[in-house]
């Protein structure tokens, strides 16, 4: 029996619309199940795999979903998973389970060569930033960066030379996971602080804020008014946390549960068609640079 998600807009957010959050949703869980799929059997602790991205869902979802055809995109992660949402390799999926809009296929951007160096991957977005200043098309360009990744001179370099040329971009810090450090800088809100550089930090597992800040970061960015930072963070609060309020792909689904966003039958129709529908991966070979 086809399912559909509640059609009632009572109470419903014009920044971000009902169909808009279950679209985040599904392409937070395709991410997910992706993932999962990909590293099925894989061995821990290999330095091969590629980082998986479980607990990064929001982070990339929320920012992904707010950009325009055009818009460039480089990931900090090397992930399949996201390289299978951006270019949409379960085309139609999603619209034939009642989403209005695809997750899969409703990203038509620009998936810029995977650069596992920090510091050249923040050379390569600055230099595709200045080359979308110049064509006038108000596009922009989102990179993202792992917690502690980026040694502080360059991180002075890139923060300072895309506020001085006033560039189209977007530097997403991507939230730290109880993962090891890289040894690299920490304060990075403080540093663009002092290249005036907007920052702001958001709770890496709040979709719907990531989104919001997401969706005005780049309005300013297309108007012209030079790069943005965010800082996604995860703050632990006393105590052991219901695995729902720490776990971003679970709290978005409670969100739409408890406000009839979406019931039961057609979260559980997406997570049944997405599982059946994803494909065998390949393990990726590009060189790490």
């Amino acid at each position: 029996m086809k399912t559909t998600p509640p059609g009632s807009t009572s109470g419903e957010n014009p920044l971000v619309p009902h169909r808009l959050l279950r679209q985040m949703y599904a392409a937070m869980l395709e991410l997910r199940l992706f993932d999962e799929h990909a590293h099925r059997g894989s061995r821990k602790n290999n330095p091969e795999e590629e980082l998986r991205i479980t607990g990064f869902e929001a982070a990339l979802a929320a920012v992904l979903l707010g950009l325009k055809a055009g818009d460039m995109v480089l990931d900090a992660t090397g992930s399949q998973s996201v390289e299978h949402l951006l270019e949409g390799t379960v085309p139609n999926l999603l619209l034939q389970k009642s989403l209005p809009v695809s997750a899969s296929s409703a990203l038509p951007l620009k998936h810029l060569p995977f650069i596992a160096n920090g510091e050249r991957r923040l050379i390569f977005a600055l230099g595709s930033a200045a080359a979308a200043k110049v064509s006038g098309r108000h596009q922009a360009v989102v990179v993202y960066v792992l917690h502690r990744e980026i040694e502080k001179s360059a991180w002075r370099w890139a923060l300072a030379n895309a506020m001085k040329q006033e560039l189209p971009i977007l530097f997403v810090l991507l939230p730290k996971l109880g993962r090891s450090d890289g040894g690299g800088y920490r304060d990075i809100l403080g540093l663009a602080k002092k290249d005036a550089v907007p920052g702001i930090s958001i709770e890496g597992t709040d979709s719907i804020a990531l989104y919001r800040v997401a969706q005005e970061s780049l309005g300013r960015i297309r108007g012209g008014d030079g790069p943005v930072l965010m800082e996604c963070v995860t703050y632990k609060l006393p105590g052991k946390q219901p695995k729902d309020q720490s776990d971003a792909v679970l709290k978005l689904k409670q969100y739409l549960l408890d406000r009839r966003i979406a019931d039961a039958a057609w979260l559980s129709s997406i997570e049944r068609d997405l599982s059946a529908s994803l494909p065998r991966p390949e393990r990726r070979k590009s060189a790490r640079k």
